[in-house]
């Protein structure tokens, strides 16, 4: 189906970038601003203007593909169910640290700096259907670097100029109306560290209804266990 907004692709369109390794750009659920995702973390970061190999989240937006990438992070269980929550439920963006006895598997090394990797987990059910056919993906927030990130259709053509498809759902009308949602903004990054502490790696959305980066950890470490600071 065509994305019935001009320049627009639908998802049998995005299907079709993503299997030919291409970037697209989607709407990620309310707040959160759209992303710029694909298979190849080259033509992600390509596609955003900066340099090629530059480290990008790894979008861990399966149950089966977290529960493979959880042996190589040196978590312990509690600390890998926390995490399941921050990424699913919180729908932060997560640097957790890469265990350094066994070999992580190939997905994790765009995703991994310094001996942390960068997991997002937010998932918008209206893109299921997409999704589940490419478990590895790559992800960023939709936007050039040096510029805001796009909280709409019109904003990600304007950003991008036609150069990355831009998908937009176009059926039923609320699924085009909520592309259009104001007052979003980039995910918080957390960083979860060996043991269940959380610390605040950079400030977004979902700390920002909260008086300070302490006062948000503690609303997590009540939420969903671990410690703040």
């Amino acid at each position: 189906m065509n994305g019935a907004m001009p320049g627009t692709i639908g998802l049998d369109g995005a299907r079709a970038v993503l299997t030919a390794g291409g970037p697209v750009v989607v709407p990620h659920p309310w707040p959160l601003p759209f992303g710029l995702v694909g298979r190849d973390p080259r033509a992600v970061n390509e596609a955003k203007h900066r340099p090629a190999q530059q480290s990008v989240a790894f979008w861990a937006h399966r149950a089966d593909t977290r529960a493979d990438t959880g042996p190589a992070l040196a978590l312990g269980a509690a600390e890998l169910k926390l995490l399941e929550e921050l990424l699913t439920q919180e729908q932060l963006t997560v640097l957790v640290p890469v265990a350094t006895h066994r070999q992580p598997p190939p997905c994790l090394a765009p995703a991994t700096l310094d001996g942390w990797a960068l997991l997002f987990g937010g998932r918008w059910q209206p893109l299921d259907a997409l999704l589940d056919e490419f478990p590895v993906l790559y992800a960023t927030s939709a936007n050039l670097t040096g510029q805001p990130p796009v909280g709409t259709t019109e904003e990600a053509l304007a950003a991008f100029g036609g150069a990355t498809p831009v998908l937009h759902l176009a059926d039923p009308p609320e699924l085009a109306a909520e592309q259009r949602r104001p007052g979003r903004a980039s995910t918080t990054t957390v960083r979860l560290h060996t043991g269940g502490r959380m610390t605040v790696h950079r400030l977004g959305i979902q700390d920002a209804a909260h008086p300070d980066p302490d006062a948000y950890l503690r609303h997590l470490a009540a939420q969903y266990g671990g410690t703040a600071g």
